[in-house]
C-alpha cells in the first residue's frame, strides 16, 4: 500500500537566518505577515532543520562564503557527491533556476550505500595501480631480502650467545625479589571506535568521522553560474523558486514510497540565508522581495503576467534596490 497524502508545501516552515542585520531588517519588512517564516540573526548553523539551502554556483564548488562553512561542517564528501550528481544528471552544470536535493553528512541508508559504492570503485582503481607498482618493486625487494637475510643470520648468531648470558643474570635478580607485586591484567576500555560500516542512530547512518546532526538534506540552488556580481538580475527569485519546486517533489516522493521503506524522510523545516547578497552583491531588500515573489508564485499560485512588457516592468521593480549600492564583498563567515 502506498501513502495517499504528502506534506504540503504550504505547511513547510522556513527559518530565515543571516549574520547581516541589513538582511534581517529586509526580511522582517517583507515577511512580517507570513507565519511560515521565522527570522533570526546569527550563525547559519545556530538553528536546526530538515534541510539547508546552499546558494552555490552552477558547478557545485563549495569552497567560498557560506558554502565553505558547510564543507567544514558536513565534510568535503558533500561537495564531492554534489559534483558527481551534477555531472551525471545535468551534464556537468546546474543552471540558475534549478536545484538539487542530496543527503548531508548524516547519510540515510540509501545515500550511505550509494556513497559506499563510489568509494569502492575508487578503491578498486587505486588497488590496480598499487598492484602494478608492487609487481615491479617485488622483484628488486626479493634480491635485497636475500642479501639482508644472510647478514641477519650472522648477526643473530652472535646476539644469541650474548642474550643467553644476560638472561641468566636477570633471572637471578628476579628470583631474589619474592615479594614483588605482579601486574594485574585489566581489561582496557576501548576509546570511541570508528565503525567501517557506519553508525546507526534513529534509523540513520553516519559515516566514520561524521557527526550526527538534525539537518538531513542539502538543497543546492545556484544563485550564479560562477562567483560574480549578479545585481540587476532575478537570480534570488529563480533560486528560491527552484528550492520550492524541489522540496514539493521530494515530499511527494516520500508519500509514494512503499510502507516499511525508510529511504527518504519528509522536509518540513528549511534553513535559508540571504540569496546572492554576499559575493553576488545583490541588495538585501531586492533578495527579500524576490524570495517573497517566488513564494507567492509557487505556493500561493500567484498569477504570473504573460505579457512580456509587464514582465519587463516587474523585473525592473524587483531588481532596483532602495539601499545604497555595495562597493565590494568581504567574507563574513
Amino acid at each position: 500500500m502506498k501513502k495517499s497524502t504528502h506534506f504540503p508545501l504550504s505547511s513547510v516552515h522556513f527559518q530565515l537566518r543571516d549574520i547581516s542585520e541589513d538582511m534581517i531588517n529586509a526580511w522582517k519588512k517583507v515577511f512580517k505577515n507570513h507565519p511560515k517564516f521565522t527570522i533570526s540573526l546569527g550563525d547559519y548553523f545556530g538553528k536546526t532543520s530538515d534541510a539547508i539551502i546552499s546558494p552555490a554556483n552552477s558547478f557545485g564548488s563549495m569552497d567560498g562564503g557560506v558554502d565553505l562553512r558547510m564543507s567544514y561542517y558536513f565534510g568535503w564528501q558533500l561537495q564531492n557527491r554534489l559534483k558527481i550528481v551534477i555531472q551525471k544528471e545535468y551534464d556537468g552544470e546546474l543552471p540558475v533556476g534549478q536545484a538539487i536535493i542530496i543527503s548531508t553528512g548524516d547519510f540515510t541508508e540509501l545515500a550511505y550505500k550509494e556513497n559506499n559504492e563510489q568509494v569502492k570503485d575508487q578503491e578498486k582503481e587505486k588497488e590496480k595501480i598499487k598492484e602494478q607498482e608492487n609487481e615491479n618493486q617485488n622483484q628488486n625487494e626479493n634480491e635485497n631480502e636475500k642479501e639482508q637475510e644472510q647478514e641477519q643470520e650472522q648477526e643473530n648468531e652472535n646476539k644469541y650467545t650474548n642474550n643467553q648470558k644476560r638472561n641468566k643474570k636477570r633471572n637471578k635478580k628476579r628470583n631474589k625479589k619474592t615479594n614483588k607485586k605482579r601486574f594485574q591484567k585489566t581489561k582496557r576500555k576501548n576509546p570511541k571506535t570508528e565503525y567501517s560500516q557506519g553508525q546507526i542512530k534513529n534509523g540513520r547512518v553516519s559515516l566514520p568521522n561524521q557527526r550526527f546532526t538534525d539537518i538531513l538534506y542539502l538543497i543546492s540552488a545556484p544563485t550564479m553560474r560562477v562567483p560574480k556580481d549578479v545585481r540587476n538580475t532575478m537570480n534570488a527569485y529563480l533560486a528560491f523558486r527552484a528550492c520550492l519546486i524541489e522540496i514539493d517533489k521530494h515530499n511527494k516522493k516520500v508519500s509514494e514510497q512503499q510502507e516499511g521503506e525508510k529511504k527518504l524522510l519528509p522536509i518540513e523545516t528549511v534553513l535559508c540565508c540571504g540569496l546572492g547578497t554576499a559575493i553576488g552583491l545583490l541588495g538585501f531588500d531586492v533578495a527579500a522581495n524576490q524570495m517573497l515573489l517566488a513564494y507567492n508564485t509557487i505556493v500561493n499560485q500567484g498569477n504570473f503576467p504573460q505579457d512580456l512588457i509587464i514582465i519587463e516592468k516587474q523585473e525592473t521593480k524587483y531588481t532596483e534596490s532602495e539601499l545604497p549600492p555595495k562597493k565590494s564583498w568581504t567574507s563574513q563567515y
